[in-house]
């Protein structure tokens, strides 16, 4: 996960440990990416945290696939 301000600063990059079973099976299917998130130990919770303290309702959010990757961490945001 990464988040970055209006003028490129990077705010936020941490790989996420999936929390899914079935998610965890699909990707250890992908050997580079299981190798890659072996280590990871930062859980969507913790994400989900670390993303809240970086934005408000107030920001706009752009971003590939932003509605999924919100829903994943629990998040509900207006302004994307």
């Amino acid at each position: 996960m990464s988040a970055a301000g209006i003028h490129g600063n990077l705010g936020l990059d941490k790989l996420v440990k999936p929390k899914t079973p079935k998610l965890i099976r699909t990707i250890t299917s992908m050997e580079s990416l299981a190798k890659m998130l072996k280590p990871v130990k930062t859980e969507a919770l913790q994400a989900q945290q670390a993303l809240l303290r970086l934005i408000s309702q107030s920001n706009i959010l752009v971003g590939h696939s932003l509605n999924d990757d919100l829903m994943v961490l629990e998040i509900k945001h207006s302004t994307m």
